[in-house]
């Protein structure tokens, strides 16, 4: 590789590496801020078992149920909104992939496309546009979300 191909090759690999990462960092920030919420719903749920004598009023109850509906939306409205710059910043960083394949790897070094490569090509290919119900992160946090609200509805209205 001259001198001038592996300047070109680092500049996109930098911006390849710098997509990635912008998506590496705010999923970990996801995950984050979904453990901090799940741990809130867990320990109010746990209060509200412990108090075996402890009486809810109606209006907190139908009020505790909207604001924990509301807490659901919001954090499943949240991960889409990760969902979506997460999926932009990897698409692009598969783009610059697959410029590097094309451009560096596969003139160099043909040998490189085997079947198992193409089967690699073909899974980045599918995973592009993943949606609610083909992204497992999203799936996941959105179903455990609803799962504790349905759990905190549940002890709060049979308080």
């Amino acid at each position: 590789m001259t001198e001038d191909e592996k300047r070109d090759f680092d500049a996109v690999y930098a911006i390849r590496s710098a997509a990635w990462n912008s998506s590496d960092k705010r999923s970990e920030f996801e995950w984050r801020v979904a453990l901090g919420l799940w741990t809130a719903m867990a320990a109010m749920i746990g209060i509200l078992l412990s108090g075996k004598d402890v009486k809810i009023d109606s209006p907190v109850k139908l009020g505790g149920t909207i604001l924990v509906a509301l807490l659901v939306f919001l954090h499943a409205s949240f991960t889409h909104g990760i969902q979506e710059a997460n999926r932009y910043d990897r698409d692009l960083a598969d783009h610059y992939d697959d410029f590097l394949e094309t451009q560096f790897f596969l003139p160099s070094f043909p040998a490189l496309i085997t079947p198992a490569w193409q089967a690699l090509k073909e899974r980045r290919e599918a995973r592009r546009g993943t949606t609610l119900l083909t992204n497992y992160s999203h799936r996941f946090q959105s179903c455990v979300t609803l799962l504790f609200g349905l759990c905190l509805i549940g002890v709060l209205v049979s308080r």
